[in-house]
């Protein structure tokens, strides 16, 4: 394989796990993840179905089994006290990784809202969170952006604001749908040159987890893994 074939950064995606004390759709995927070569595995919230210091204990003790490095964000589900009690109190952080920055958001403040993404209201109802980004997004960095809820649900220009040039990709969950955009990139380009998705995927009573593949060329690759294939019911 020539040397601009070589995969720059490999990150594994987790959402929407709803755990309960009967069903628990992290553990089977424990065994598949650890076999990934990964350099950061993301866990996007909604991890437990409800605020039980059990649940969260579940999440956690099936979480430590994972070899990799393992970061979590939380959902409209999983906030509050005991979501800073087990997976700390920090409300949105970067993780330098490779050249990239990874940016973890804490949209947690929307809670069930299912018809806006983010980007509309951001700046209106986190401006503390939204300067942050903004200025995340202005350094020399490419970036790629982990949030809950997705960026857009549908697009609007409010939130052309942050497709910045740095900004390659933001993948969430929230919806349980797959529901993808696009937008100035139409094949892979060196330097993701004004490169931009938006990528919340599928993740629904099912064992299921998202591999980002990031070439040096700049091509992303998106690769889902479901572990068994059986749809149940919540």
């Amino acid at each position: 394989m020539e040397d601009k074939e070589r995969v720059a950064l490999k990150l594994i995606q987790i959402s929407d796990l709803h755990i309960t004390p009967y069903r628990n759709l992290l553990e089977p995927m424990v065994e598949f993840i650890n076999r990934e070569e990964a350099d950061l595995v993301v866990v996007t919230g909604d991890t437990v179905q409800s605020r039980d210091k059990e649940l969260y204990k579940v999440a956690s003790d099936t979480l430590n089994k994972i070899k990799h490095r393992v970061v979590v964000i939380p959902g409209d589900y999983d906030s509050g006290d005991l979501w800073k009690e087990f997976f700390g109190d920090r409300r949105f952080s970067s993780i330098n990784l490779n050249g990239f920055s990874i940016d973890l958001m804490d949209t947690s403040f929307m809670n069930h809202r299912f018809a806006v993404g983010w980007a509309d209201v951001l700046e209106q109802e986190d401006p503390e969170q939204h300067k942050w980004l903004l200025e995340k997004l202005n350094d020399n960095k490419y970036h790629i952006v982990f949030s809950h809820h997705p960026f857009w649900v549908n697009p609007t220009k409010t939130g052309d604001k942050y497709i910045k040039n740095t900004l390659r990709a933001v993948f969430s969950g929230h919806l349980h749908e797959p529901n993808r955009f696009y937008y100035k990139y139409d094949a892979p380009k060196s330097n993701f040159q004004s490169g931009f998705t938006c990528v919340p995927l599928k993740f629904h009573g099912n064992s299921h987890y998202l591999v980002v593949v990031v070439k040096n060329t700049g091509e992303m690759i998106n690769i889902p893994r479901a572990i068994g294939g059986k749809r149940t019911a919540w």
